[in-house]
Formats: C-alpha cells, sequence, structure tokens
C-alpha cells in the first residue's frame, strides 16, 4: 500500500468519493505522451466534425461539445460528464484532468452554455489502472502478483528440501536396522569334512564273522574288527 501510494503520488493521481462511484483523477503523463499527441490529432483535426461544432472567435478555432457523442480513440472512450449514460454500470471511473501541460484545444472546448470543462471522463476494467488517458496494468496487480509467484515458489523449494532431507533420513534408518543378508531361504555350499567319519555300525559288523560253536563252548571267543585308516 505504501508503494501504490508513492506511486501515486508521482503520477499525479488522485482518488474521491463521488455518488458510491470512486473516481481516479489523472493528469498529463509524459509516458503515454504519444498516445497523447495521436489522441489530440485524432479528436480535434481528423474527427473533429463528428464531437464538435466548430466556431471561431478571436481570430481562433473554439468547439462546442455535442453530448450525444462521446470522444472515440482507439480502444477508449471518452465522456464529457461522469453522469453519462454508458458510465451509471461502472463503480470505478478515471478523470482526466487538463493541466498546463495539455494541448490548447482542450481549453478552447465549450459546452453548449459556453462554459469549459475542466476534465473528461473514461473506465479502466481491472487489473488496469489511470495512467493519463489511457489504462495500463495496476502497479499494486504486478506487485502482488510478483509476491504470490515469490511465495509459491518458496513453498515449492521448501518443501524439495524437506521431502529431500526426509527421504535421506529414511535411507541411513534403513540402513542401520536392514540386516546385510536379503531375506528368505539361503543356499548354504555342502562343507568339506577334515577328515572321514567312522565307519557306521552295520558296516562295522556285517564284515564281522559269527565265532564256531567249539570257540563258544571252550570261552575262546575273539572277534576281528576289519581297521580303517583316516583320510587328512
Amino acid at each position: 500500500m505504501l508503494i501504490a501510494f508513492f506511486i501515486s503520488v508521482a503520477l499525479f493521481i488522485v482518488v474521491v468519493e463521488s455518488d458510491n462511484v470512486t473516481i481516479t483523477r489523472t493528469y498529463h503523463s509524459y509516458d503515454s505522451d504519444e498516445t497523447y499527441q495521436r489522441f489530440i490529432q485524432t479528436v480535434y483535426r481528423e474527427n473533429a466534425a463528428v464531437y464538435f461544432d466548430s466556431f471561431e472567435y478571436d481570430d481562433y478555432i473554439h468547439y462546442k461539445i455535442r453530448h450525444e457523442h462521446p470522444l472515440e480513440f482507439e480502444k477508449y472512450k471518452y465522456y464529457w460528464s461522469e453522469n453519462h449514460e454508458e458510465l451509471k454500470e461502472y463503480s470505478h471511473l478515471c478523470e482526466y484532468y487538463f493541466s498546463g501541460h495539455d494541448s490548447i484545444e482542450l481549453f478552447r472546448t465549450h459546452y453548449a452554455n459556453n462554459t469549459q470543462p475542466k476534465s473528461f471522463f473514461f473506465h479502466c476494467s481491472f487489473p488496469y489502472s489511470c495512467i493519463g488517458i489511457e489504462c495500463q496494468v495496476e502497479t499494486r496487480f504486478v506487485l502482488g502478483v510478483i509476491f504470490v509467484l515469490g511465495l509459491i515458489l518458496s513453498l515449492y523449494f521448501a518443501r524439495k528440501c524437506i521431502m529431500k532431507e526426509i527421504k535421506q533420513m529414511e535411507k541411513i534408518r534403513d540402513q542401520c536396522t536392514r540386516p546385510q543378508y536379503p531375506r528368505g531361504p539361503r543356499f548354504m555350499p555342502p562343507m568339506t569334512p577334515l577328515e572321514a567319519p567312522p565307519p557306521s555300525y552295520n558296516v562295522v559288523f556285517s564284515s564281522t564273522s559269527p565265532p564256531s560253536y567249539e570257540s563258544v563252548v571252550r570261552d575262546k571267543v575273539t572277534y576281528t574288527l576289519p581297521s580303517y585308516t583316516s583320510v587328512a
């Protein structure tokens, strides 16, 4: 708001309230000087017969306003009264106030009762504001858009950084808690024995012949075990 205020002062913009209608008063703007010169050329020289009844006074041409005809220039319409029927639908109007920087034709313009107008009116739609005799993008709107875009970008990059940090923390946590081997069944390679196992019971006794009857009777029973050698 403070920036908009200083811009308004720099452009000689005055805002007034009149019958529930906001009127922004502007003056000659050198930023739109080229447009202004085209306006004077079109309205007062090329199409003067459409908008005025011209007459000569003190060797100068004067212009008497025809109220039924607003001044039409490019995409704009300019009205000599804020109460014109076509302006009643708008709650915000622009008033271009004549000053010493304006063309002499404006000061030789008269109403039907020979009084001189001090300004004319036109309308600018949002997001445009009154600058001189034309509508330009409102500074507050541009600043607002820049602020909103900056806020959105800041939130986006902040969220992106936060999500990146979260992913890194999850990765570190998973590395600390996750087992080093994959889950599920694992294949164990066969182990090579360091030495051969002893023979089984069946092998030992299947090769042993039973004692004879005479040996048993004489209590002379001997057993011969097969020998085996260990493999280192």
